[in-house]
C-alpha cells in the first residue's frame, strides 16, 4: 500500500484520474461499495455471455492485469495509460 501512495504522489495526473473513478463507482453504487462489490442489478458479463446474478461477488485479479503488456505495454513502469 505504501509503494501505492508514494507513486501516486510522484504521478498526481493519475492521482486525479484514479481519484476520478472511485467517486464514479461510488456514484454508481449509492456510496454502497462493501465487500468489493456493486450489485444494484444482475446482467451477463461482456466476455463468455455469463450471466451474473444480482449479489454475486467476482474477484478480479488485478496483479496480473496490471502486468499484462497486452494491456500496459511497459508493466513495470507507473505510465497512467492504457
Amino acid at each position: 500500500m505504501f509503494f501505492a501512495l508514494f507513486e501516486l504522489a510522484k504521478h498526481p495526473d493519475i492521482l486525479d484520474k484514479l481519484r476520478e473513478e472511485v467517486d464514479d463507482v461510488f456514484e454508481r453504487c449509492d456510496d454502497n461499495t462493501t465487500k468489493l462489490r456493486c450489485t444494484k442489478i444482475g446482467g451477463v458479463l461482456p466476455v463468455g455471455q455469463i450471466h451474473v446474478d444480482k449479489g454475486t461477488l467476482i474477484h478480479i485479479p488485478v496483479y496480473a492485469l496490471h502486468r499484462d503488456p497486452k494491456y500496459y505495454p511497459e508493466p513495470k513502469n507507473l505510465t497512467g495509460s492504457i
